[in-house]
């Protein structure tokens, strides 16, 4: 369990002035940094946010990137010389730590450094300390594995029935980062239902991108969940045919995968299936006559046997098969046998 106190205001942002370097000197690689922040924060009306910067400063992508969470409706920003002045001008709750993120917000006027990682919390709250807590959210294309970026997650209360989920606003929001990464550290105490959407709003739309926890999570004991996000209406190109004749002097290629249930194995040379195989049966499979090169194998049980691989359904809370990838690039070698013992932890 990872257990956070917030006493009314908390941040790490505030440290010493970059030191210019002179003239003909190395250049400035360092992102600005705050100094100094005062606000004014209201539970009815305009709370307003100062951070004084170390040297000028300019947007970077802001509209983009900037949020907070829980949401709120109406926030404004603008930049006065060195400062960056954020207005939220809702009512807020005086039982909820609010956290403004600004990662990617900001950058120096000179060098255009960006500062990276600029996130505060905020709370009305002056009396008491509230217990928080920290979520880490890994989010995955289903088929792929591939890391997703740019994507919502969103955290509903446990009482928000499914039928108003995308029409109701989130509790508490995150975006993944280009390790496909998102960061939650104001929790409160409670159960929660977690998903992810690809588009630009809280709401689900046709051909997004989509993905759900079976489970609730609890913020005093979940501390990462693993997401798979997937497409509805994604469709798999078919794969190339398989060679096992035409070449005398390709590679053999052994996977010892230990499963019995159905399931695919492919061998793939970039993004594209080289090799198939469809087993219903045998936890051993073999490849022949694999052209030298590079490659990587994936496997996803095939829970209809279907041959094919299938996406999920949110309506149906039905995941997509589940996929895996193999840790390590494969290298095939004229007239070589590779074999491997790929042990997968289901």
């Amino acid at each position: 369990m990872k257990k956070i106190l917030i006493i009314v205001f908390s941040t790490t942002l505030f440290s010493c002035a970059n030191i210019i370097a002179p003239s003909g000197g190395p250049k400035d690689i360092i992102p600005p940094k705050v100094i100094n922040k005062t606000q004014n924060i209201n539970l009815e009306g305009t709370s307003e946010f100062v951070y004084s910067f170390d040297e000028r400063i300019v947007l970077n992508d802001f509209n983009k990137n900037f949020y907070v969470s829980p949401p709120v409706e109406n926030a404004s920003h603008k930049i006065k010389a060195k400062d960056l002045i954020i207005k939220i001008e809702d009512d807020i709750s005086d039982t909820l730590i609010y956290s403004i993120k600004m990662d990617n917000c900001i950058k120096d006027i000179t060098e255009g450094n960006i500062l990276k990682d600029f996130t505060d919390n905020f709370t009305f709250n002056k009396e008491e300390t509230i217990p928080v807590y920290s979520l880490k959210v890994n989010l995955e294309d289903a088929y792929s594995r591939k890391k997703q970026e740019d994507h919502w997650v969103l955290i509903y209360n446990s009482n928000v029935k499914d039928s108003l989920i995308f029409n109701s606003p989130p509790n508490y929001v995150a975006r993944t980062n280009e390790s496909g990464i998102a960061y939650f550290n104001n929790l409160l105490s409670g159960k929660y239902n977690i998903y992810s959407l690809s588009g630009i709003d809280y709401k689900y739309h046709d051909d997004e991108w989509i993905a759900f926890n079976n489970s609730q999570i609890i913020s005093d004991e979940d501390t990462l969940v693993n997401l798979l996000s997937f497409n509805p209406l994604q469709e798999i190109d078919s794969f190339l045919n398989n060679p096992t004749d035409s070449l005398d002097d390709g590679g053999v290629l052994t996977v010892t995968t230990g499963i019995k249930d159905p399931y695919v194995i492919q061998l793939l040379k970039g993004d594209k299936v080289s090799f198939q195989k469809i087993i219903h049966d045998t936890s051993e499979v073999q490849f022949y006559n694999i052209p030298t090169g590079e490659y990587n194998l994936r496997l996803y049980f095939d829970r209809n046997e279907n041959g094919l691989w299938d996406t999920g359904d949110f309506t149906q809370k039905i995941q997509a098969e589940k996929t895996y990838i193999y840790p390590e690039g494969i290298t095939i070698r004229s007239n070589w046998d590779l074999e491997l013992d790929w042990n997968i932890n289901q």
